[in-house]
């Protein structure tokens, strides 16, 4: 179970895994309880199946200490939770990497997206009109699209879904040329919601999390 990092944040934590287990040997890891196999049992696609009981392995792996080993479940709006706990979670996969964030006081969210394609004929999707013209005077266009991207699914994540759209209702404005810290906002329902967000970069994998003000 090698992990790809492990980052300390605020008061919580960040972690990424390198999947190179079976499903066998996941699930041996995972000891999912009766609800989450249940809830898992909808995933039919293998790939996409291994890489959802990966990412509760990792969390379980971060909290090991726990007697009995805590319930990650799905609420309504299929955002991931620990059953009996005020612990906020989020997790994230693709391919071969499977990420979770969690934090003790905050709504999270996390994404990860790998940069192996070329997203330009899907922007108008996720951006908005103002970042449109954002993008046009970039110069590295390809990592304001991916970067962009993960970033509003992270603040997707961290809101819980329920009807916002990435282009409609969540804005994202960076503090720094190299697109690492900023803030999100989601506005929906008349409500206005704001996310201090990050981004790093290893190798060609971007990773977003969001964390509410």
């Amino acid at each position: 179970m090698p992990l790809t990092a492990h980052w300390k944040i605020d008061a919580g934590i960040i972690a990424l895994w390198n999947i190179t287990e079976s499903q066998d040997e996941l699930l041996e890891f995972a000891k999912l309880s009766e609800k989450e196999k249940q809830q898992l049992g909808i995933v039919q696609h293998p790939s996409k199946r291994l890489q959802s009981i990966a990412s509760r392995a990792l969390i379980k792996k971060q909290f090991s200490n726990f007697d009995p080993a805590p319930e990650i479940l799905l609420d309504k709006n299929r955002k991931p939770y620990i059953a009996n706990s005020n612990v906020n979670i989020s997790i994230s996969h693709t391919k071969n990497t499977a990420a979770c964030i969690f934090h003790f006081n905050k709504q999270v969210g996390i994404d990860i997206e790998y940069c192996n394609r070329n997203i330009d004929d899907i922007k108008h999707k996720f951006l908005s009109e103002d970042e449109l013209v954002s993008l046009e005077k970039t110069i590295d266009k390809n990592n304001f699209l991916y970067t962009s991207w993960c970033c509003k699914e992270s603040l997707y994540k961290a809101f819980g879904g329920n009807g916002i759209g990435l282009r409609e209702h969540i804005s994202v404005s960076y503090s720094d040329s190299k697109l690492q810290t900023g803030t999100g906002e989601i506005n929906f329902n008349n409500s206005r919601t704001l996310y201090d967000i990050f981004t790093r970069k290893i190798d060609n994998l971007i990773v977003s999390w969001a964390i509410e003000k």
